[in-house]
């Protein structure tokens, strides 16, 4: 059983913290036309008969209608799914238009969004997925402005296109960043001696005349120095960013997506959502 493609699936594991990503589900789903589907995993192991099933399906959809209400969404449907978390939700998935998942829930018998079961997720999904920080997402609640990071490589061309799709049915204004640092652009290994104002500025011009090359009249461009995923996250706070756009490195071991340490840091530091596009091929 899969959730067809028109649909924004949403994990859910009873707890208030997985709950906040109902609202981006809801804000992605009006943008672009889709349904809110609501999914349960449960290990089949806790499950003693067809009867406990049927219990745990209705007590999903009851839970599923009382969080709807709290948040004000739509969800068009609840299924409770049996496996393992993150492999029952992947499979779930699998063809839908996005995942939207909070990026920790709470641990017990209802088949936790622990942090590792979103990370799985993320690595997992062959299609976009809307990664939500369970503290601090009211910061970005009213913002207009999606925010793409770039690294000057042509995977995050992906990125760069899903973002600004993004901000076009959001009817957002689009920042695009893409951070540098002296000495990760050396190697971090160049002799004191050798370092002259041009090499000092050649990071930075390189990384202007990059952004020059993409942006697009009525866009903003920023190239902050510094670590880069700090360098992304103090200009999301700058434009006050709804989402953050990255693009992940690639596939490695398993066909899981290889995040990298950008994404990864994102991933566990920032408060505002982030839409992460898997490299595709």
């Amino acid at each position: 059983m899969s959730a067809g493609k028109d649909c924004v699936v949403v994990p859910l594991d009873g707890s208030l913290a997985g709950e906040a990503a109902l609202p981006y589900a809801a804000l992605i789903a009006r943008a672009y036309a889709l349904d809110v589907v609501a999914i349960h995993a449960v290990d089949q192991e806790s499950l003693a008969s067809a009867a406990d099933l049927a219990r745990a399906a209705a007590w999903f959809d009851t839970y599923v209608g009382e969080a709807a209400t709290r948040h004000d969404v739509k969800v068009s449907t609840s299924t409770v799914v049996l496996g393992s978390a993150a492999s029952a939700i992947l499979d779930f998935a699998e063809g839908s238009r996005f995942i939207a998942i909070a990026s920790h829930g709470r641990g017990g018998v209802r088949a936790a969004l622990i942090g590792s079961v979103a990370d799985n997720v993320v690595r997992g999904a062959e299609g976009p997925v809307v990664f939500v920080p369970c503290e601090g997402t009211s910061l970005a609640a009213d913002s207009d402005v999606i925010l793409i990071a770039l690294d000057g490589s042509d995977r995050s061309l992906l990125g760069l296109e899903a973002g600004r799709e993004l901000a076009a049915k959001l009817e957002a204004n689009v920042a695009l960043v893409r951070g540098w640092r002296f000495m990760a652009h050396y190697g971090g290994a160049l002799p004191y001696a050798y370092v002259t104002p041009e090499l000092l500025e050649a990071p930075k011009d390189e990384a202007e005349g990059y952004l020059a090359t993409v942006v697009r009249p009525g866009e903003e461009a920023f190239t902050p120095d510094g670590y880069i995923p700090d360098a992304i996250l103090q200009t999301a706070d700058r434009v006050g960013a709804r989402f953050i756009v990255v693009t992940a490195s690639g596939k490695g071991v398993g066909k899981r997506l290889v995040l990298g340490s950008t994404t990864n840091r994102l991933m566990h530091s920032s408060k505002r959502a982030l839409l992460i596009v898997p490299v595709t091929s």
